[in-house]
């Protein structure tokens, strides 16, 4: 089945029936959200809202942080790496507010 996916997509527009399933709103995940990010030079750009935690992952022990995107349900807070943060004030923020567990927590 071929369907009509928005152009920002980068993935193939072709599925195997099997494969899909009847859209079903549910409360559990909450609204859906119903328009994209807005294009800054040809691309997407997305503000982070806030940092929920921290952890170390991994056999490296990289940093992550969970991030809450502005204008995205919780269900689309996602794990990034420290070093694709540009986002000094809201990590100093986060800190602040978790001083007990920051001292474990360094880059």
């Amino acid at each position: 089945m071929c369907l009509d996916l928005p152009t920002l997509m980068k993935i193939h527009n072709v599925f195997h029936m099997d494969l899909l399933l009847p859209y079903k709103e549910m409360e559990q995940y909450g609204t859906p959200y119903t328009h994209p990010p807005p294009i800054i030079d040809s691309e997407e750009e997305y503000e982070i809202e806030n940092i929920l935690e921290a952890q170390h992952f991994g056999k490296k022990h990289k940093l992550q942080y969970l991030i809450h995107w502005k204008g995205y349900p919780h269900s689309d807070d996602q794990w990034i790496d420290h070093k694709d943060l540009n986002t000094p004030d809201l990590l100093a923020e986060f800190y602040l507010s978790n001083s007990t567990t920051a001292w474990q927590l360094t880059v």
